[in-house]
């Protein structure tokens, strides 16, 4: 086979560059028929922010930092943006403890 006969490779597999760009994953994504990240986390049933923070009825700022402290645990679905799962009711009920109480 001819050097000259070879295909194209738009994306850049296979020359030792092995970052995965927001264009390698959106070829990816398309040829394998794969679902988003997105809509993988939400059929675990993870909430968006307002969602997450309207359901333990606190503000969105509260849910943030309660994520960053570890108190709720978000996912990560694009670069900025993020998923959160309150199936732990374990660490939520610590949180939600009426000051002075001991148990």
């Amino acid at each position: 086979m001819r050097a000259d006969s070879v295909p194209v490779d738009p994306y850049g597999f296979g020359k030792g560059e092995a970052r995965f760009t927001a264009l390698r994953v959106s070829y990816l994504v398309n040829a394998y028929s794969l679902r988003p990240r997105f809509e993988r986390l939400r059929a675990r049933g993870l909430l968006t922010k307002q969602e997450a923070a309207a359901r333990l009825k606190i503000h969105v700022a509260t849910l943030i930092s309660w994520a960053k402290h570890g108190i709720v645990t978000r996912y990560a679905y694009n670069a900025h943006a993020y998923l959160y799962d309150l199936s732990d009711p374990k660490s939520l009920a610590k949180t939600f403890q009426p000051l002075g109480s001991t148990g």
